[in-house]
């Protein structure tokens, strides 16, 4: 079978592809990647991997982050493919991975420093695929919350003693919870997350 790698794709197209995929998500998405266009210091990328009828079979768009412009742009800028790869769970499917993954190392050749797919389901089926391609498997924690629970049934998941220590707050009226819902109040949102992203030393993406 004929496979080819390109970076274009129709946006109904690729949508469908996300929608239709059990691993799909809102990194995959084309509105998610107009978002990252206008972010100061992102650049997303789309790489697809097509049969000969032009069918999807893979598909990624690592965002290039750049930390510091001018001569040490090459030096200071990663890609991070939010939501990791996508591929078709038949034999093809891993196929056109492999094929899009070499292809988009020997085009970016050194340049972002290294790539990193953030994987948000399971992919034991294609790691083989990625290991093969030189993507190191890293374990890494996530804590998932259902918010569509009832109120009550989220604050009773929650650890005895930070329910503790948010009652000591709301006592002495140091917190507050809100509702964001206009704009203008993200900004306020974006304070706090600056101020958790300096105390973990972690880069934190820029306003815009």
């Amino acid at each position: 079978m004929s496979i080819s790698v390109s970076r274009a794709l129709p946006e109904e197209e690729w949508r469908r592809f996300v929608k239709e995929h059990p691993s799909g998500n809102i990194f995959h998405t084309p509105e998610m990647f107009r978002v990252f266009e206008r972010a100061k210091g992102h650049r997303p990328t789309l790489w697809v991997a097509s049969d000969h009828n032009n069918r999807p079979l893979a598909l990624l768009t690592p965002v290039q982050i750049t930390m510091m412009n001018g001569v040490l742009r090459r030096f200071t800028t990663r890609a991070v493919a939010y939501g990791s790869a996508l591929c078709t769970p038949e034999t093809e499917g891993r196929e056109a991975l492999a094929l899009l993954l070499r292809t988009y190392k020997r085009e970016q050749k050194g340049h972002p420093i290294f790539t990193e797919l953030r994987n948000l389901s399971d992919l034991s089926d294609v790691q083989p695929v990625l290991q093969d391609n030189d993507f190191v498997y890293e374990g890494h924690l996530n804590f998932l919350i259902d918010i569509s629970l009832p109120v009550d049934e989220i604050w009773s998941n929650i650890h005895k003693s930070a329910r503790k220590n948010i009652k000591k707050a709301l006592r002495k009226d140091q917190l507050e919870t809100i509702q964001v819902d206009d704009r203008s109040q993200v900004a306020t949102c974006y304070d706090i997350l600056q101020k958790t992203y300096a105390d973990a030393n972690v880069p934190l993406a820029d306003y815009s």
